[in-house]
């Protein structure tokens, strides 16, 4: 899902650049982003809930089955019946996500506020019923502060080939047995600025003090 993440930033820098002055707003101290900020950067977290939706890393969802008769949309589903939840649907129907192969942020929050009125795409993301994904929470608070780490230090742009054009990534997502994955891709991460690296640096220094690397080098 990262790597999905990092392919729409690279299709779409004005949603990037939109980003980053969100996070320019509120991280004005010195300072690495972390989980105090999340209340006030809305539009990171819809860029969360694009990316879980735009491209389905787990399409088909694992198979469950019916433990009573049920009735939907005027289907009779007998007790035992296995049922295959389609989450690549889910996150493509036009009537909840007009134009949904677009990567739209806008769909889940003006900036400021997340709405409550739309489809949540965690509730298909991470499986279904009871043997939804044990590990969600931890999950997506995991590609929250990647995603904003990246947002704040970095400017994602597409690689420039030998013939001095950007490289332009392949947005049809491979398939294994259960989940899509994007196809390998070139791209630069750029620093905003040496500010940015040293503050990374420095954050990476007080959690691991004896580390002998630095995770990105002090030049830009």
């Amino acid at each position: 899902m990262i790597k999905v993440f990092i392919l729409a930033m690279l299709v779409n820098p004005d949603i990037q650049k939109k980003a980053q002055a969100y996070i320019d707003a509120v991280v004005v101290d010195g300072r690495m982003p972390n989980f105090s900020d999340r209340p006030l950067l809305a539009y990171i977290d819809g860029i969360l809930k694009e990316t879980m939706r735009w491209k389905v890393v787990a399409p088909i969802a694992l198979p469950h089955q019916l433990t009573n008769d049920e009735e939907y949309n005027g289907y009779f589903i007998p007790a035992g019946t296995m049922v295959v939840p389609n989450s690549y649907e889910c996150a493509r129907d036009e009537s909840i996500f007009p134009d949904p192969e677009e990567f739209r942020p806008e769909r889940f929050t003006d900036g400021v506020e997340l709405f409550t009125n739309i489809v949540e795409p965690r509730d298909f993301a991470f499986g279904y019923g009871r043997r939804v994904c044990p590990g969600r929470q931890i999950s997506d608070s995991t590609l929250w502060i990647t995603i904003v780490t990246m947002l704040y230090v970095f400017d994602i742009r597409k690689a420039i080939g030998p013939d001095g054009q950007p490289i332009e990534p392949d947005l049809v997502l491979a398939n294994s047995t259960a989940t899509s994955f994007p196809k390998p891709f070139v791209c630069d991460f750029i620093p905003r600025s040496a500010q940015h690296i040293e503050i990374l640096n420095a954050t990476y220094e007080s959690v691991l003090p004896n580390a002998t690397t630095k995770p990105v080098p002090n030049t830009v």
